[in-house]
């Protein structure tokens, strides 16, 4: 086909002809019919770009065998149309564009997806309104901080009541916490917990010992009791506990109630090296500081000595009573123990910890304000049991709780949130709270005034420190 440029060439040399007989019919009937060959072409391709008509539905589209264009035209083959109604845009066929194929009609495209995107806002707002109960107790587990809290805890996943996080019974709440450890990797969860029993609060703390090995325990506190391995409700507060071993779960004990057999044994034991001599198996001895009980001294003589007074009874169980408390609170996370206080060495490696490689010790880091596990020259930014040193802040940043101490050694540390720095405490804890929130203590280098440390930290510190100085 000739191009525009030649056809305007061949004009213009025709209109340059003045001699008769120079122009024949030949050259002015062939400049004609390439002219208007060339117009039909480009009217043509130009009708074949655009959209030539629009229908309201496949409907109306598919009958038309004859189809006419918005301009007045007959279409050809290849032109496209278009589905759309304007009474009605989100139909199924909205926005499908066409291509006329003389005969029928083949489907090339949407134009903006319409049907598509209305199917998905659909299919979106079918399944909020689906698990609308659960979406409601996931918002308020994620806003969830207690008052008296360093950790931001969800609600235990499971539950069949409308309340969020309430259950009806224990053998539910026993399946929900079978759920969370011990399955698949990615079924796998760690950290705090809480739930309600009928309305009665519990919290639920489950820490990884060994990610590789599937090994978790789980620490459940609230009125609760321990039925043949199982949990069951208990009148009182108590503190259960399991562990979880290559995916197999140990049965649920009473932390408090063994911890206080533990103590019992030590304090028969103690009873009978004060008196000289064994104790017969099976007979019972009684608490550390009675007189009662059986004794056989060196020379294997029997000796029933008085069964001991109500005075008798009262010290020592006040004592076993003192110390399971100090443990049920270092249980929950009240004391944490630290090797010491040190920089790391200047050629030192940031690593996290891996199944061959964890911390040896755990230093806190003044320059990092916070608690780091060392190895040698490594540096641990984060490992299995970080949690129990530091919590997390809402930029991801490590940070001492300002309601734990920690212990290192002899030695009784607190976090002083305003000072942002750990300060050491002694024994000597005499002093009144003002408003609750700022409190004089005496220090090993002085007076000095903490501020926003909570009171509860310095009542655990003063126990603790009255127990390990012993």
């Amino acid at each position: 086909m000739e191009s525009i440029y030649n056809l305007q060439k061949r004009a213009g040399t025709l209109r340059r002809q003045t001699d008769t007989d120079s122009i024949t019919p030949e050259d002015v009937g062939g400049l004609q019919y390439d002219t208007l060959a060339y117009i039909a072409t480009m009217e043509q391709n130009a009708g074949s770009l655009g959209i030539r008509k629009v229908y309201r539905s496949c409907a109306e589209m598919e009958p038309d065998t004859t189809p006419v264009g918005t301009n007045g035209k007959e279409l050809r083959f290849g032109q496209l149309v278009c589905i759309y109604d304007n009474n009605n845009p989100t139909a199924p066929d909205s926005g499908d564009i066409y291509a006329f194929q003389n005969p029928g009609w083949l489907l090339i495209g949407n134009i903006s997806n319409i049907s598509t995107l209305q199917n998905n806002i659909d299919s979106l707002r079918t399944w909020i309104e689906d698990n609308r109960k659960d979406i409601d107790g996931l918002g308020k587990g994620i806003v969830g901080l207690g008052a008296d809290r360093n950790l931001p805890y969800r609600f235990l996943p499971g539950w069949d009541t409308e309340t969020p996080g309430n259950f009806s019974d224990w053998e539910l709440v026993s399946a929900a916490l079978d759920k969370l450890n011990g399955g698949a990797d990615d079924a796998n969860r760690s950290g705090w917990y809480r739930g309600l029993l009928n309305g009665a609060p519990f919290d639920v703390r489950v820490f990884e010992r060994g990610y590789a090995n599937n090994d978790w325990t789980q620490v459940i506190s609230g009125p609760v009791s321990v039925a043949g391995g199982s949990l069951a409700s208990g009148a009182e507060f108590a503190i259960l506990r399991r562990n979880c071993s290559k995916g197999v779960w140990e049965p649920w004990e009473d932390v408090i109630a063994v911890l206080k057999a533990e103590l019992k044994g030590i304090s028969d034991d103690a009873l009978m090296k004060s008196q000289g001599g064994t104790i017969l198996k099976p007979l019972n001895i009684t608490s550390l500081g009675c007189q009662g009980g059986i004794i056989i001294d060196e020379k294997k003589d029997i000796h029933v000595i008085n069964e001991p007074t109500e005075d008798d009874h009262a010290v020592p169980k006040r004592y076993v009573d003192k110390v399971a408390g100090k443990a049920a609170n270092a249980l929950q996370g009240a004391t944490a123990r630290f090797a010491g206080i040190k920089e790391p060495p200047e050629d030192c490696e940031y690593e996290t910890e891996t199944a061959d490689l964890s911390p040896e010790r755990i230093f806190y880091v003044p320059s990092h304000r916070c608690f780091r596990g060392l190895y040698g020259s490594i540096v641990f930014t984060s490992w299995t049991t970080e949690e129990l040193y530091n919590h997390r802040t809402e930029k991801n940043l490590p940070l001492p709780y300002k309601d734990k101490i920690y212990i290192q050694g002899r030695h009784l540390y607190l976090w002083n949130e305003e000072e942002q720095t750990l300060t050491p405490i002694t024994n000597d804890c005499g002093g009144e709270l003002a408003d609750g929130s700022v409190t004089t203590r005496k220090l090993a280098d002085g007076a000095v005034t903490l501020t926003k440390i909570a009171p509860c930290a310095f009542a655990t510190a003063s126990e603790v420190l009255e127990v390990i100085n012993k």
